[in-house]
């Protein structure tokens, strides 16, 4: 069968190949030439993920008999579109993507089925303050966007106006949000959904930081979370709660949650395989085919539910640390020594030598990542210690361009 994979970055290009192995023909989609899915995949399609009508055609023209994307937000509405109107498999309906993409959609179905979520309002350039009931800060940040692109932490309705052209170059729409600014720390949520049951994969912490009053950009993701205990089980509660009110029957998830002192907020939910290599930790850790599940569930086939419970003390812990470089020009890249970390799992680059790093604006800025797995907390720690010792990205006069994360001891 022919299957079309919107999008060919990394994420992509392990869908991809877990498609061929399953014996399926590709088609991989995007708007760039020297995408890595582009080399593998059997046939390609120059177009935006974001253009529905576009991939439409492309998807007609080929023949396709499943589409889906992963590890990325936005094209979850393009595969719905394309699913509807050549009569194809759908995971989830065009209502139901379109609520899994667009905030505004999303926070409206938050506050009707009183689900928790902080206060918030759409706005359009010339808003009035009154529209604005909540006090700041406050966060702005496009629709329909995803990377932490066009986020800024405002003070003020004068600094919203400030960054309004800029968090809409990354929007297809001419209202942003603004929401409650909430001092917390960041818990994601995977899991998979067979015919209305959600089983969770995982609960972990998302270590971000921020840069020019920009939020959210991720440094690591850390399996099992370290909250686990105090609100695991409210969590994995509010997770299925999620999953009844937005008709979720079939599928991946993944739902951010924040944690302060108000307790738990939901902050968004998809309807994807994380963008953090969840495809290559949560296999390993609970035994289930992400991709392959995925690549079924496309096709119209029947995918078994996962037999996990272990969430809370999984077998394996992971940390997958999501690294940026500071702004220079890279003259040399040393990667640490094979078999020198035992948890260290896979390393992947972003950059190259020679290339030159501008300031940090969102997470498309990320230099790379490296997987660590292993039973021990001791050894994770260990070995991600090691690693930024060990891993060299050096500028012209030999200067250490690397941004080392102090990774949070979990017990």
């Amino acid at each position: 069968m022919k299957v079309m994979i919107l999008g060919a970055n990394a994420h992509q290009t392990r869908a991809i190949q877990r498609a061929h192995e399953l014996g399926h023909r590709t088609v991989a989609v995007d708007n760039r030439t020297d995408s890595p899915g582009k080399k593998i995949a059997h046939e390609t399609v120059m177009a935006s993920t974001f253009d529905a009508e576009a991939c439409l055609q492309a998807a007609r023209r080929l023949g396709v008999q499943g589409v889906f994307t992963s590890g990325t937000d936005q094209p979850v509405l393009t595969a719905a579109l394309i699913q509807e109107a050549m009569h194809l498999p759908m995971t989830f309906s065009v209502d139901l993507a379109r609520k899994l993409t667009n905030k505004r959609w999303m926070k409206q179905h938050f506050d009707f089925c009183g689900l928790p979520t902080l206060p918030w309002a759409v706005v359009g350039e010339n808003f009035e303050e009154t529209e604005l009931s909540f006090s700041y800060p406050a966060v702005m940040k496009p629709v329909d966007s995803q990377g932490q692109r066009g986020i800024f932490l405002v003070e003020s309705p004068d600094e919203i106006r400030r960054h309004f052209t800029e968090s809409l170059a990354y929007s297809r729409e001419d209202r942003v949000l603004i929401e409650e600014h909430y001092p917390s720390d960041e818990v994601t949520v995977s899991g998979w959904v067979t015919e209305g049951q959600a089983v969770i994969l995982s609960i972990t912490d998302r270590e971000t930081f921020q840069t020019k009053g920009q939020l959210g950009i991720c440094l690591s993701h850390e399996n099992p979370t370290r909250f686990a205990e105090q609100f695991g089980q409210e969590l994995e509660a509010l997770s299925h709660e999620i999953v009844a009110a937005f008709g979720i029957q079939n599928g991946p998830i993944y739902f951010q949650f924040l944690i302060g002192d108000r307790g738990i907020m939901i902050n968004e939910i998809a309807g994807r395989i994380g963008g953090a290599h969840e495809d290559v930790v949560l296999p390993k850790i609970t035994g289930f085919d992400l991709l392959g599940s995925q690549v079924r569930a496309a096709l119209g086939q029947s995918v078994q539910i996962p037999e996990f419970d272990s969430w809370k003390k999984p077998p394996i812990r992971s940390s997958v640390q999501l690294f940026f470089v500071a702004p220079g020009r890279i003259e040399k890249i040393f990667q640490p020594e094979k078999g020198r970390m035992s948890s260290l799992v896979e390393v992947g680059l972003h950059i190259h030598e020679g290339q030159v790093i501008e300031s940090i604006e969102n997470a498309t800025a990320r230099a790379g990542y490296a997987i660590f797995l292993s039973q021990s907390e001791e050894t994770l720690q260990e070995d991600v210690s090691t690693f930024y010792q060990e891993m060299k990205i050096l500028d012209e006069e030999g200067k250490q361009l690397l941004i080392q994360h102090s990774r949070r001891e979990r017990k």
